[in-house]
């Protein structure tokens, strides 16, 4: 059980790096920062947590780290609830216990 709980752990968070860097790619290749001539860099889906943006010249950012948690959430039970599913799946298909699909 143990095992199971670590690799649904470690899935989730290869999950939410991949997300996150993905947010800021699309960020980065926005056209509208293509043309405004300055970045307008957000990260995090769905809700954005870091935000970066210049105004008169001056470079503003911040975090939000209550979406940060609710992301990092979100995207834990999305992962365990699919990943436990996969493995119930699989028990159910083969007929007996498996400890890993």
């Amino acid at each position: 059980m143990i095992k199971k709980i670590f690799i649904g752990l470690i899935l989730s968070i290869l999950i939410f790096f991949s997300i996150s860097f993905t947010s800021v790619l699309v960020s980065i290749l926005i056209p509208i920062n293509q043309t405004i001539g300055y970045t307008i860099l957000e990260i995090g889906f769905p809700w954005t947590y870091y935000e970066q943006f210049m105004v008169a010249n001056e470079l503003h950012h911040g975090w939000d780290f209550n979406k940060l948690i609710l992301d990092c959430v979100l995207t834990w039970i999305i992962v365990n609830g699919l990943y436990y599913w996969k493995i119930k799946k699989t028990i159910a298909n083969t007929g007996n216990r498996c400890t890993t699909p």
